[in-house]
């Protein structure tokens, strides 16, 4: 059975924290990443979550429902240090939580089925590593 889709980003430690404590605050709330990677092409898939891996770390902690995307600015949903009005992309997410630890080298690709390596830049898709 083949694997539902899904991105993986790396983003910074305290960016993590950031983002865990907006949607703490704000628990209806939909938090947008802005992202240059080239993916606009993915986004016609029915990719339902969004991994994120702590920049210099071997392991994903987390994990996020990815809600939806955007071509425009939601400015009052993005972190004020990611701010950008000229990303090509905005996704959005809710739900972040924890998870237990995922070694990158357990990862795939979802279209070549290759190994991540743990030095990936942007947004990548990849096989979903957990059912829910």
């Amino acid at each position: 059975m083949e694997k539902q889709p899904a991105l993986i980003t790396p983003v910074p430690s305290n960016w993590i924290q950031k983002a865990m404590k907006f949607l703490q605050e704000e628990p209806n709330s939909i938090l947008f990443l802005p992202t240059n990677s080239r993916i606009q092409n993915l986004i016609k898939q029915d990719i339902k979550s969004i991994y994120f891996k702590e920049k210099w770390h071997d392991v994903i902690n987390f994990k996020a429902n990815l809600i939806c995307y955007s071509s425009s600015s939601p400015k009052e949903f993005i972190l004020l240090e990611d701010y950008s009005s000229n990303a090509k992309l905005y996704l959005g997410f809710s739900n972040l939580r924890k998870i237990e630890p995922i070694i990158i080298r357990n990862i795939k690709y979802n279209s070549t089925k290759k190994r991540l390596q743990n030095n990936f830049r942007g947004v990548c898709l990849i096989e979903d590593l957990l059912e829910n």
